[in-house]
Order: C-alpha cells, then structure tokens, then sequence
C-alpha cells in the first residue's frame, strides 16, 4: 500500500478511490521503471493489486483491481512473462525424520 499511496501523490492522482486507469499505470511504471530502478515481479504486481483491492473493499468502494484495465494488464505481463516458478528440492525423508524427532523431543 505504501508503494501505491506514494505513486498516487507523487502523480497527483486520487489513492482512494483509485480510477482504474491510475491503478493500470502504477502496474506498468512499477513493471517497467526507469532506470536504475529494477522491475517487479508478476508476482509481486498481483500482490500490490490485489493490497490496492483489498483498500478499497475496507473502505466499502468498488476495488479498481477488478477493472477490465487492470486485469488485462496484468493477464498480458503474464503471458508475456518469463517469470517462472523455481522448482524447489524436496526434503529427504532422512531429514525429515530427523526434524519431527527434533520437533517431539523438544516437547513436554
């Protein structure tokens, strides 16, 4: 939310309630800076979206994250993303085993 409040009032723009058109704005300046500022990832600008949303639906107004504008901005960030998921290791039932002894020793 800090993020959005502080491209809101760097650009003038109301932060609440926020027009679509800002919101789709804040997506691509975050996912595209200049710079040296790194760009975001997808991840990362569903998550400010949906944080922007959320503010809205406390406030009781209608959340701009649900807006065609927004929602296809970054349905093409992800289809043109090659942000993947990292397949991550699995733990090995040796170590897991060592782990839940661990965790049952350690209590009463």
């Amino acid at each position: 939310m800090q993020a959005w409040c502080a491209y809101a009032a760097r650009h003038g723009v109301c932060a609440l309630p926020a027009a679509p058109d800002d919101v789709k704005a804040f997506l691509v300046d975050q996912r595209e800076p200049r710079p040296p500022a790194k760009p975001l990832a997808l991840t990362t600008l569903r998550l400010r979206a949906a944080a922007i949303g959320y503010m809205h639906r406390l406030a009781r107004m209608p959340p701009p994250s649900q807006a065609v504008e927004v929602i296809e901005t970054l349905t093409g960030y992800r289809r043109a993303s090659s942000d993947l998921p990292r397949p991550k290791r699995a733990l090995r039932l040796d170590l897991l085993a060592h782990l839940l002894r661990q965790g049952l020793a350690g209590r009463p």
